[in-house]
């Protein structure tokens, strides 16, 4: 079903598959250490250099496999009501220098400043389903500014290019599209929701978004006056978002509503719905 993404001819595109099961296969299995020796070892008839040179040399089509995996995962569970497209970045730790994008930076994972890789990716789910869909490795600008040192570790010449992390969620979004998910909404975390840009072209999209946002966020309560966005809304009727939900602690009594199951038990919050004005800068 997907030899046919890993190699031009027939003969290396079956081999090549049965690499690509084999290594799935031992990614999932309960092996503690997973190398290509120990995957070799986990399974009849794998050899270890055939395997390394898989991993290592073999040509795929990654963005073939992501679309079919995406179609999949779709018909499973997408096309709902509650089908939504979740964007987040995670962080993977590393030691050395050569990793592809390594370097000194933010590592959400560990809540700290670190020497990692950080990718952005997409997963479509439905209640307690869910399935990555789409993936792309963050570049810091030491690494665009440096071609060779892309080349040296694989990263395609068409991919050595500046993106924010913002502009990646975008090409996810537009890779979901284009695999053909159909989600009700998209959702993010604070990073993603308080970019407006970002909010603004998924609505000109037509699209319906849920986005955490900053707590030190100005909002206004009423509709701000004014055609130009004043340098200090503090003083002109804006409050931070902070200061605004101190104020509903004394007036909300709503029950705790469970909203997921965590590893650490259930998960609780306490909602209110209420319109704001938010006026980007």
């Amino acid at each position: 079903m997907l030899a046919h993404l890993f190699s031009s001819t027939v003969k290396r595109a079956e081999v090549n598959s049965t690499h690509a099961r084999n290594y799935l296969r031992s990614l999932l299995s309960e092996t503690q250490r997973k190398n290509s020796e120990t995957i070799a070892d986990g399974i009849d008839g794998a050899n270890v250099q055939d395997l390394q040179n898989f991993i290592a040399d073999s040509k795929w089509d990654d963005a073939g496999v992501f679309a079919h995996v995406a179609r999949r995962v779709n018909e499973r569970i997408g096309n709902h009501r509650n089908a939504m497209l979740t964007l987040d970045e995670s962080g993977f730790s590393k030691k050395g220098k050569h990793s592809a994008g390594v370097t000194r930076q933010y590592n959400g994972r560990l809540g700290k400043t670190d020497n990692c890789q950080v990718g952005v990716f997409s997963v479509l789910s439905n209640g307690p389903d869910a399935a990555l869909i789409g993936a792309r490795l963050f570049l810091p600008d030491e690494w665009v500014g440096d071609p060779v040192r892309c080349r040296k570790v694989g990263i395609p010449a068409g991919q050595i290019k500046t993106a924010t992390k913002i502009d990646l969620a975008r090409e996810l979004i537009g890779q979901a599209d284009a695999d053909g998910v159909t989600y009700a909404r998209i959702g993010m975390d604070s990073f993603y929701g308080r970019d407006s840009g970002l909010l603004c072209w998924i609505e000109d999209r037509g699209g319906e978004f849920y986005a955490d946002i900053p707590e030190n966020l100005h909002i206004w309560l009423s509709s701000p006056p004014g055609e130009k966005r004043p340098a200090s809304p503090a003083k002109h009727g804006a409050i931070k978002v902070s200061e605004f939900a101190k104020q509903q602690e004394t007036e909300f009594n709503s029950a705790p509503i469970q909203i997921r199951t965590a590893e650490n038990g259930p998960v609780m919050v306490q909602v209110m719905a209420r319109w704001i004005w938010a006026w980007p800068a």
